[in-house]
Order: C-alpha cells, then structure tokens, then sequence
C-alpha cells in the first residue's frame, strides 16, 4: 500500500498530498468500532484519486481497500521546504501527520453513535 501520493506543489512548496493508513483497531467511548464510526460519518469509504497504476492515481487493490473502510484516506499539505527530500525523512514527516490526524478523527468522533 502506497503511503504517501504527491499531488502538486504550489509556488511557496505547499505539496498537497494524500496519505493512506490502516484504520484504527478498537472502539470508541460507546463501543462502536473506529471503522463503523469512519464510514457512517463519511470520513471514510471514498477517494480523490483515480484509478489506475500511474502517478497520482490508486491501484485497485488500495482503492477497494479505501473503499471497505479498511483504509483511511487523509488529504494533507507539506511544505516541503520544511523537511529533507529524502524517502525516510518523507515517510517518518507522513508517520507524524497519520499519528496527528488520526487523533483528530479519533478525537471528533469519540462520542459516535451513541443514542438514548
């Protein structure tokens, strides 16, 4: 599964970026799993990308991933002026947004599905 898919960079190297990451093991607050709680709010279940094996695009296999809610698809910026152009140091600065966003989403949806 590719990790990180640059899409474009724009004139002060912003690279808007997507990052995939498996979704999150266990339970919310009220019992429900991360991936119910994911695609029923519809932060989860779609793509950006295309299809396809070329750059930019999604292979099947991830797609189909992406779409099960196996997979979660996160859109990001990077300034790449900020960090080494490195294949390590790219996928460690990804590592750190996947940990920062997904508590976000962890933290946003803590309370999901719960109803009297």
């Amino acid at each position: 599964m590719s990790k990180v898919h640059a899409l474009e960079v724009d004139g002060q190297g912003i690279a808007r970026c997507i990052l995939h990451t498996p979704v999150p093991t266990g339970n919310n607050t009220v019992g429900k799993s991360w991936k119910n709680c994911l695609l029923n709010s519809g932060r989860s279940g779609s793509t950006i990308l295309p299809e396809g094996d070329g750059a930019g695009q999604i292979t099947l296999a991830q797609k189909t991933q992406v779409l099960s809610g196996d997979v979660i698809e996160l859109p990001v910026n990077i300034n790449i002026n900020s960090i080494q152009l490195t294949p390590q140091a790219i996928s460690d600065y990804a590592d750190a947004l996947i940990v920062e966003e997904v508590a976000k989403l962890k933290a946003s949806l803590k309370y999901f599905g719960y109803s009297l």
